[in-house]
């Protein structure tokens, strides 16, 4: 049988990870409990990638890394993805992997011009989709995303700082720079985690707390991906 692959790239804050458990875990207890058949690949950790015929589909985590901030490792996962998604594997990357597939596929990645974004926002559709094809809230937390789209992308939606919140790279490959699987507990880690270089950067934290909530709408991005991909009805 084929297995749903989790390319990891970073770890959650440690607040975060202690009480809800790694990416993996995470993007499983919001994209389908009952599914168990999750292969975990240590990207940052230099694990060997499978061939992509043996996918049923791939999802990319997020990362506290930088994509403008090359590793060798980033260079290995953008040749991969490109393989991967050549060869037609139903692909998801979120907020870092959302990046990798912007510059794996053509476009550019870099600091957001507007800064940081962090917290529970608004995020507006531009067009419908299978995937990520209304508006709602979604929870956030970058600094650098996706300037220019690969010209063979569609853009599928906006937030106030970020152009594009979520992007149809092909047919069966999206990307979305929020967290599907942050809830208000696991945002609410990061914004208490990075109280002091928020403060710095001139964010209200307070407010960024009192603002935080569940996102049913972001969150249902996971298994709407996997209903795409012909896995789950």
């Amino acid at each position: 049988m084929k297995q749903v692959a989790v390319l990891v790239t970073g770890s959650p804050v440690a607040p975060a990870e202690a009480v809800r458990g790694d990416f993996v875990r995470m993007i499983g207890e919001k994209a389908a409990p009952s599914w168990q058949d999750w292969l975990a690949i240590d990207l940052a950790g230099g694990a060997e990638l499978p061939a992509a015929a043996g996918l049923s589909a791939l999802i990319i985590t997020g990362s506290p890394a930088n994509l403008p901030q090359r590793e060798p490792w980033m260079d290995r996962g953008l040749d991969y993805l490109e393989l991967v998604t050549r060869a037609d594997v139903p692909t998801l990357g979120i907020c870092f992997g959302h990046q990798m597939l912007g510059e794996a596929l053509g476009g550019r990645v870099g600091h957001n011009p507007k800064g940081r974004e962090i917290g529970t926002v608004e995020y507006r559709a531009a067009e419908s989709d299978p995937v990520v094809g209304a508006s709602g809230t979604v929870n956030m937390s970058h600094v650098d995303s996706v300037l220019e789209i690969p010209s063979s992308a569609r853009s599928l939606g906006s937030t106030d700082t970020e152009p594009h919140a979520a992007v149809r790279f092909g047919e069966r490959c999206w990307g979305v720079q929020f967290h599907p699987e942050f809830d208000r507990e696991i945002l609410l880690h990061y914004l208490r985690e990075r109280r002091t270089i928020l403060q710095s950067e001139g964010l209200d934290t307070d407010a960024l707390e009192a603002s935080s909530a569940d996102t049913p709408f972001g969150a249902e991005v996971l298994p709407a991906f996997l209903r795409a991909a012909g896995l789950i009805d």
